[in-house]
């Protein structure tokens, strides 16, 4: 089992906002875990969830409650990290914008999930 997830929580970005926002500078050591995706069970997925040690910093009281329900109480809601954005970075006004950007869902090796950017294109 992994204590912690430093790695994680830099590459994403997320714990430079999170920094940001608090007024902190650069990344700092999390003592935890902060989700970085989201997936319709706890916010960590089946590999992840319960299996952790270490605090988890999830973005809504729903995955928070659900791990509180197998019995961890090392949860804690923050809110998704988009949330404080326009805090920390305000928008610039521009006079035309257009468009959508998606992400296609992704996993790991183990996933059956397989490639689905093709079918996520289309659609």
């Amino acid at each position: 089992m992994q204590v912690s997830a430093q790695a994680e929580n830099r590459f994403y970005g997320h714990v430079h906002l999170l920094a940001k926002y608090c007024g902190l500078e650069g990344s700092p050591w999390i003592n935890g875990y902060l989700q970085h995706g989201w997936n319709a069970t706890d916010g960590f997925g089946n590999y992840l969830g319960a299996k952790r040690i270490s605090n988890k910093y999830v973005w809504s009281k729903r995955c928070e409650t659900l791990i509180r329900n197998k019995g961890r109480n090392n949860v804690f809601a923050i809110g998704a990290p988009w949330l404080y954005l326009e805090d920390v970075y305000p928008k610039k006004k521009f006079s035309s914008q257009s468009g959508t950007i998606a992400y296609p869902a992704h996993s790991s090796s183990w996933s059956k999930m397989g490639n689905t950017d093709k079918e996520y294109a289309q659609y």
